[in-house]
């Protein structure tokens, strides 16, 4: 999907809206359904928020495929010496699959409406320009139409939405006017509706989450949002369906989470998390306890800062048992900097692939200035983690751990699975920030699982990193060179 910095949404009303060739496919279709002079008496702007940075899928020159490794998708076939023949995620020379991320195509039905909503109105209304509805209870979401909330309104939420767009004919849901985005004062639910975007809201002070993805929703298009001071910023449900596309939102200074995955599988339609700017929220930036969703081009910072256990990317797979989740996942072109262990946990990680996870793929991903290591595995299996670079990680803030290092592999001591087997190790650029910073730290028990560590640079800025020499030889790739290390 490619992004242009220099295009938006925005029009005035009584012309023609004129986006450029450069902007995304969903986004031109969806200009495509916007009304032309003969279909509107506004004279004001209509605006659905574009994106607004420049990461293109094309720029991770990858093919993504996900299907699950077995029925059961729980993780449990772990055994394997060959993360890169089990895993069910396969990387080629190409872009990532078009099937990859929702798109509306098409052109609206002859009977397409945009219908106004102004919070601050008197009157009730009609959902016209001129007479626009005073509250969204009047208003019932049609195939095709477009609704519009009026710039710089607050509306006193909850927010339901439920509408069943179809790909010929999406809902869109934006704002018009000039001035502030409208502000939405509590949650945004999304719930049982298909092919509805969601654009140019600002969604503060919910007690639960500011836009809330459930009840069989798919294909919804959340974009251009600013998400913040909620208790989760983005939240998707257990039976929240695929093929949504989360993009160039600002989530922050949420309680916790900024985005959370609750146990859902969208494998068969994978959803996309891209370009958004997660920052400043309590525990992770982005929980996925999920199955199916690829992470591409995202910016976390100074998340964790008040909940201990918390990584800038967290993949999870249950507790004390696997759930199903945390598996075939793909994280690629994310920088993650300056998360916290907010207590005397070992945590405060760039990217953690937790317990009971398995076959994600890591790849080139930047980490750096994290309490934590800037990536682990953590009981984890069978994950393809290349190309990254980590440097200057493992700042232990808090001064809770006696072991430090930028790229960990390792499994829990007490309950002793002994998981983290099989795992693909390669490539990765390693700057540890001086010489009591390991580069790579496998522990016992994970020493003799048939990792596969090969041809990752390591170079200190600080220090003599010889000694790190001892935590690396699982099982070098055939073929493949020794480690670098220098000084």
């Amino acid at each position: 999907m490619d992004v242009d910095p220099t295009v938006g949404f925005v029009q005035d009303v009584p012309e023609t809206l004129m986006l450029g060739d450069s902007t995304p496919a969903e986004s031109r279709a969806a200009a495509s359904a916007m009304p032309d002079a003969a279909d509107s008496a506004s004279a004001e702007a209509v605006m659905l928020a574009a994106p607004a940075t420049s990461t293109t899928t094309a720029d991770i020159a990858m093919t993504m495929s996900l299907a699950p490794a077995s029925a059961a998708g729980d993780g449990s076939s772990i055994g394997s010496d060959s993360p890169a023949q089990d895993s069910a995620v396969s990387l080629a020379p190409a872009t990532i699959a078009a099937d990859a991320a929702p798109s509306i195509t098409s052109d609206a039905p002859a009977t397409q409406q945009v219908v106004f909503i102004d919070p601050s109105a008197a009157e009730p209304g009609d959902g016209s320009a001129a007479h626009p509805f005073s509250s969204w209870i009047f208003v019932s979401l049609v195939a095709g139409n477009i609704y519009l909330q009026k710039a710089g309104t607050v509306l006193d939420g909850p927010l339901v939405l439920h509408g069943e767009g179809t790909e010929a004919a999406p809902i869109l849901i934006g704002a018009y006017g000039t001035g502030a985005a409208p502000v939405v004062r509590g949650s945004i639910m999304i719930e049982n509706s298909a092919h509805l975007t969601l654009s140019g809201f600002d969604v503060q002070g919910s007690q639960l989450a500011g836009i809330a993805v459930q009840h069989g929703s798919h294909n919804i298009i959340i974009v251009g949002n600013n998400i913040h001071d909620n208790s989760v910023g983005v939240w998707f449900s257990s039976d929240s369906g695929g093929g949504n596309l989360l993009i160039n939102n600002t989530i922050s200074g949420n309680a916790i989470h900024g985005i959370a995955f609750n146990k859902t599988d969208h494998r068969a339609n994978p959803t996309l998390v891209a370009d958004n700017v997660v920052t400043d929220n309590g525990s992770h930036g982005i929980e996925i306890n999920a199955n199916g969703i690829v992470v591409l081009g995202n910016a976390f910072s100074g998340n964790g800062h008040s909940i201990s256990g918390s990584s800038g990317i967290h993949v999870y797979g249950g507790v004390g048992q696997a759930d199903g989740f945390g598996n075939d996942n793909i994280i690629v072109s994310n920088t993650i900097t300056d998360t916290h262990e907010a207590g005397q946990g070992y945590d405060g990680n760039g990217i953690q692939l937790d317990q009971f996870t398995a076959r994600n793929i890591v790849v080139s991903n930047t980490a750096s200035g994290n309490d934590g290591a800037g990536i682990i595995l953590f009981d984890s299996a069978m994950n393809i983690v290349i190309e990254n670079t980590l440097t200057g990680n493992a700042l232990d803030r808090t001064d809770s751990r006696h072991w430090q290092a930028e790229l960990i592999l390792a499994s829990d001591d007490r309950a002793a699975p002994d998981l983290t087997a099989s795992n693909l190790i390669m490539g990765n650029i390693i700057t540890p920030r001086d010489a009591d910073v390991l580069g790579i730290w496998v522990d016992t028990l994970t020493a003799d699982n048939a990792n596969q560590i090969s041809s990752n640079s390591i170079a200190a800025m600080s220090g003599d990193v010889g000694l790190n020499m001892a935590f690396l030889s699982t099982s070098p790739v055939a073929g493949g060179g020794d480690d670098i290390w220098g000084g």
